[in-house]
């Protein structure tokens, strides 16, 4: 999402972007015709596995280097960056790559061997390019100490447009949001053991989990043990996150660890006040009493207190939203970060000569 929204500045700017990727699945593709509306050409081929994947990408890639007066190329994840970043410095093409999170933390949290060997050396190449950005402060300043390269800082840009439609919430049922995967970084667990409490003492606090995941059976299996299943579910995928925040209270957001935290910068485009673990990149989206509350990760004690604190604070709540949005239009919007990395470009087109 980072890439599509940031492409969407760029072409606000006047700058003319090209996408080159794998096709995308039915879910995302109103997003993608936005992309089209707005004039950003796109080229898809179709996604297979190993090794022809990859064959198929990088001839993609060379055909429409061909194609455009291309610039240079902006590399946004590992994979990607293993099989191409060659190709790329064969044929003359700056390069800047944007970490979407640590390679070394992606590995022990969530990868299999196959995977990790491709982030390492995706990472590598990635650590190469002529200029290298973070998606935060506190992962610029990791990858300079992991990678020993020069890295700079620029948030992900937010599409706030599909939220800002988004009123206050009106009243009634206390929707708790948590918009993440359903792997054990994403501290689902943790919300299901908080939740037990918050219910417990906000009787109209309902709990709802859009995504998916490999735990998908074992976070079902603890809310039916904690007698949950009445008011915690588990939604699945979600394509439109505007629309589940269009219902909600509040966002939660338990990770054990975040590099960036998207769901909460779009809970705060979308007036929505934020509970998330003080880790990562999350402390720069989520100032603690201003546009959310900080809570210690992996502490359903402390994820709980935050709740209900919030539940039953309903001019505090609301407040908290209305400057996570204004945070939101000062920051992450996506012609202002797009300005931030027509810079980066620039200096990555003059240190190439």
């Amino acid at each position: 999402m980072a890439m599509f929204n940031l492409m969407l500045g760029l072409r606000r700017q006047g700058h003319e972007p090209v996408l080159v990727a794998s096709e995308p699945i039915n879910a995302y593709y109103h997003l993608f015709h936005r992309l089209s509306m707005a004039g950003v050409e796109m080229h898809f081929f179709k996604a297979r596995s190993g090794l022809f994947h990859w064959t198929r990408l990088a001839s993609n890639l060379l055909a429409n280097l061909r194609r455009y007066e291309v610039d240079l190329a902006h590399l946004h994840l590992p994979k990607e960056a293993a099989f191409i970043h060659g190709v790329l410095r064969m044929h003359g093409k700056p390069v800047v790559s944007t970490f979407e999170g640590d390679p070394f933390l992606e590995i022990l949290h969530d990868a299999s061997l196959e995977r990790g060997l491709i982030i390492r050396m995706g990472s590598h190449c990635m650590a190469r390019a002529d200029a290298v950005v973070a998606c935060s402060r506190w992962l610029a300043r990791r990858l300079r100490r992991t990678l020993g390269v020069d890295v700079s800082a620029i948030p992900n840009p937010i599409d706030a447009d599909r939220f800002l439609s988004i009123g206050e919430w009106r009243g009634g049922v206390k929707l708790v949001v948590a918009l993440a995967r359903l792997v054990s970084v994403k501290g689902i667990d943790v919300l299901i053991r908080a939740a037990r409490r918050v219910v417990s003492e906000c009787r109209e606090a309902r709990f709802v989990v859009a995504g998916d995941g490999p735990l998908r059976l074992d976070y079902t299996r603890m809310i039916l043990k904690y007698g949950l299943k009445d008011v915690f579910s588990l939604a699945g995928f979600s394509s439109t996150p505007e629309k589940l925040l269009s219902e909600s209270y509040m966002l939660a957001m338990p990770s054990l660890y975040e590099p960036f935290g998207m769901p909460a910068a779009e809970a705060g485009a979308a007036m929505r006040p934020v509970v998330a673990s003080n880790t990562g990149g999350l402390t720069e989206i989520v100032v603690d009493g201003e546009n959310g509350l900080l809570a210690k990760p992996g502490d359903p004690a402390d994820l709980a207190d935050k709740i209900v604190w919030l539940l039953e604070n309903e001019d505090a709540a609301r407040e908290m939203g209305r400057r996570g949005r204004k945070r939101v239009l000062e920051h992450y919007i996506p012609t202002s970060v797009a300005e931030k990395y027509v810079e980066t470009y620039r200096r990555a087109l003059v240190s190439s000569r």
